[in-house]
């Protein structure tokens, strides 16, 4: 159980939704003994935080001569603000940050932010084609194509297929971009064997009608898929 401190007219951001558990937060994922977590906006005039009860009410029955503040010194407790990295809600508030990067146009930023994320949360395919995304919005074409290649190897949609077409297309390797066009067209017919065929056999399929030996021959009677 814990116990929050909260003094009067203590200045919160009206848009700040989480002011108390940004102190409460580590408080319960800590072990240490004898340890309380002032609140963020905290002021030497405005002292608050937040506690164990048991160690609070121990803190109390000592020392009760004393101030609340000064009973908890007194009884031991360290008090101290939280860092940034152990504020709740991490990915989140990560999340939204490249977000406003990128509404601001600071697509570098915000892939860089992107990639921090990947390595400290998993989610790694999601977040390299969000970085790759940014990145080819920064036009370092080259860079979102080494992200987004990693993910269609693996589990390519029809988004990141388009997005690595794009990127092809704005370094000018248009054949590849078109090879890439192909196959997310393949996975919004329900074909996504097409996708798993050598690049030869699929680059056949699509010249060649269905159901046809060959195109020269018989390309004016067959119907065309």
């Amino acid at each position: 159980m814990t116990t929050a401190v909260v003094p009067v007219g203590l200045p919160v951001e009206k848009d700040e939704k989480a002011w108390v558990e940004r102190s409460l937060y580590p408080l319960l994922n800590s072990s240490e003994p004898n340890v309380g977590y002032m609140l963020v906006e905290a002021t030497e005039s405005q002292w608050g935080g937040v506690f164990r009860r048991a160690e609070l009410s121990e803190a109390r029955r000592n020392f009760a001569h004393l101030p609340l503040r000064q009973s908890a010194e007194a009884a031991g407790i360290r008090m101290r603000k939280p860092k940034i990295e152990e504020y709740p809600f991490q990915f989140d508030n990560r999340l939204t940050m490249a977000e406003q990067m990128q509404r601001e146009g600071n697509w570098i930023r915000a892939a860089e932010i992107y990639e921090g994320l990947g390595m400290r949360f998993g989610n790694e395919f999601w977040m390299q084609a969000r970085q790759a995304n940014a990145l080819f919005y920064a036009g370092r074409y080259e860079a979102a194509i080494e992200r987004i290649e990693t993910v269609n190897q693996v589990r390519p949609t029809v988004s990141s297929l388009l997005l690595e077409g794009r990127a092809s297309a704005g370094r000018k390797d248009y054949p590849r971009a078109l090879v890439l066009y192909q196959q997310a067209d393949s996975i919004l017919e329900g074909q996504e064997d097409r996708i798993r065929k050598p690049i030869h056999q699929r680059k056949k399929s699509w010249m060649e009608p269905a159901g046809c030996g060959s195109v020269s021959s018989q390309q004016e009677s067959c119907p065309w898929t």
